[in-house]
């Protein structure tokens, strides 16, 4: 093999690379979103079941830059950089079991995730 054999291999592997890299990108955004919408919906859930075992009202609200989260028995989360909060509104978990219910959307680039608490079983869903 060549010197210059291997300097054509070296530069296709590099343009298949470089035609690659965005697609890296949109995964690995769409992988963080995915993620935080679970990490996001597993700490509402916390939420409400510490409402349930504390016997009282619990509220969870976001930042006011909209960046985290935080909730009366929990501790403040952050968000990944690449993930924002397009939609968030505080909700409340009562002691029964309820809640003051709302919509949370989470969004990277176009994609968008929408959680949704319902107010009379305190029930959190997630879509994709």
């Amino acid at each position: 093999m060549t010197l210059l054999e291997a300097l054509v291999v070296v530069a296709i592997t590099a343009l298949v690379g470089a035609l690659e890299f965005p697609n890296l990108e949109r995964a690995l955004a769409m992988f963080s979103l995915r993620e935080t919408a679970s990490a996001l919906t597993a700490d509402l859930r916390e939420a409400r079941a510490d409402a349930l075992r504390e016997d009282q009202d619990v509220t969870f609200a976001f930042t006011p830059d909209g960046r985290g989260y935080i909730w009366s028995e929990g501790q403040a989360r952050t968000l990944p950089q690449v993930v924002s909060v397009q939609q968030g509104v505080t909700i409340r978990f009562f002691a029964d079991g309820s809640a003051s219910g709302g919509a949370i959307k989470l969004a990277s680039g176009k994609r968008v995730v929408p959680i949704s608490v319902d107010s009379a079983t305190g029930a959190v869903t997630a879509g994709s």
